[in-house]
C-alpha cells in the first residue's frame, strides 16, 4: 500500500520474480497484491501482466485498509536500493509501520538499513528484514518465512509488544525525535 515512487516498484518487481519462481518450484500459490494510485509506465504494466504473482489493485481507501490487512498473510514495506533515492528517504519513517505493528501479521521489509524504517524494524527484530538485493538471498529468506510458522509468530508477537509499548501519541513523538537526532548526529560525524 502506498507510493511506488523512488524506485520502490523495482523492488516489488524483483519480489514478483521471486514469487513466480517459488510458485513454480515449490508448487504453491503466491500472490502479491499491490495497492497504489501511482501511475505506471507501459513497461511496468507489461511486467505486471507477465508476472503471474503480482496483482495491481489500485488505490485503497482508509476504510478498505483494515480488511485488506486482515486478508493478508504478510505485509510488505519496501524501499529502493538506488543510491540516489536512499539519500532522499533515509530519514523517513513510514506512517504505515505503526499500523502494521498492530495488525497481527508478519511484516517483510526489503531495503537498505540506512533508511530509518528498515533500520527500525531490523534493530528491534520486528520483521523479516532483507537488506540487500541479492536475488538468491532474497529468495531463500522469502521461502524460509513462508515455511516457518514459528518465525512468523515470533515477528508477530514482537510487533504487537512494540506497538503496545511505543505507539501512544506521546511515545510516537519521542521516538521520532530520537530517530531524527540520531540521523543528524550521524550526518554531522560523516560530513
Amino acid at each position: 500500500m502506498g507510493n511506488l515512487g523512488h524506485e520502490r516498484i523495482n523492488v516489488l518487481f524483483e519480489l514478483g520474480k521471486i514469487l513466480d519462481e517459488l510458485s513454480r518450484e515449490q508448487n504453491i500459490k503466491l500472490t502479491m497484491r499491490i495497492y497504489s494510485s501511482t501511475v505506471l509506465t507501459p513497461e511496468q504494466k507489461q511486467f505486471i501482466k507477465e508476472c503471474n504473482c503480482i496483482e495491481m489493485m489500485g488505490f485503497a481507501t482508509s476504510d478498505q485498509i483494515n480488511s485488506i490487512i486482515e486478508e493478508s498473510d504478510f505485509l510488505l514495506h519496501v524501499e529502493s536500493f538506488s543510491e540516489n533515492f536512499r539519500k532522499m528517504v533515509r530519514l523517513s519513517l513510514s506512517t504505515k509501520i505503526g499500523e502494521y505493528l498492530s495488525s497481527n501479521r508478519c511484516m517483510i521489509a526489503i531495503g537498505p538499513r540506512e533508511i530509518a524504517s528498515v533500520e527500525y524494524l531490523a534493530e528491534r527484530k520486528l520483521a523479516l528484514v532483507i537488506d540487500n538485493n541479492d536475488h538468491k538471498k532474497m529468495k531463500d529468506n522469502i521461502l524460509h518465512i513462508i515455511r516457518s510458522g514459528d518465525d512468523r509468530q515470533i515477528y508477530i508477537e514482537r510487533s504487537l509488544e512494540e506497538y503496545e509499548s511505543r505507539f501512544s501519541q506521546e511515545k510516537v513523538d519521542k521516538m521520532l525525535h530520537m530517530i531524527i537526532d540520531n540521523a543528524l548526529n550521524e550526518t554531522s560525524k560523516s560530513g
